[in-house]
């Protein structure tokens, strides 16, 4: 994948897959799961890294003390999820060091990054 332009620019590049994807669950052709994943497992989509506000980050940890953190929405390429709809939770949860992260997996989750997987709908348009 070509970041540079991501680069000069400081702006998240499209993830044409991940549109692509997010379309097939709306439209119910494909399931969309909750899942715990390991850290390790989950890769950004490039290599752009915002700075994150300080703010942001007491919101996460926050919500880490009331058991309810955000999820990240992935899909999986290979034995890896791809995340590329919101690097500042994903780098805040780097920087706090949270090794099992919850995700909104587009698709069914399998391989050995995944802890724990439910179907919530055929379809996102229930959320």
């Amino acid at each position: 994948m070509n970041t540079s332009k991501n680069q000069i620019t400081g702006s998240v590049p499209t993830d044409h897959k991940f549109i692509e994807l997010y379309k097939n669950v709306m439209t119910g052709e494909l399931p969309f799961y909750s899942a715990l994943i390991k850290q390790e497992g989950i890769v950004p989509f490039s290599d752009y890294k915002p700075t994150i506000p300080r703010a942001y980050l007491h919101f996460i940890i926050h919500q880490i003390g009331l058991e309810y953190m955000p999820k990240l929405h992935v899909y999986q390429e290979n034995d890896k999820f791809i995340m590329s709809d919101d690097y500042n939770t994903y780098y805040s949860y780097i920087l706090l060091n949270v090794k099992n992260i919850p995700c909104y997996v587009m698709g069914e989750p399998i391989g050995e990054y995944v802890l724990e997987k439910q179907k919530i709908a055929d379809s996102v348009l229930v959320i």
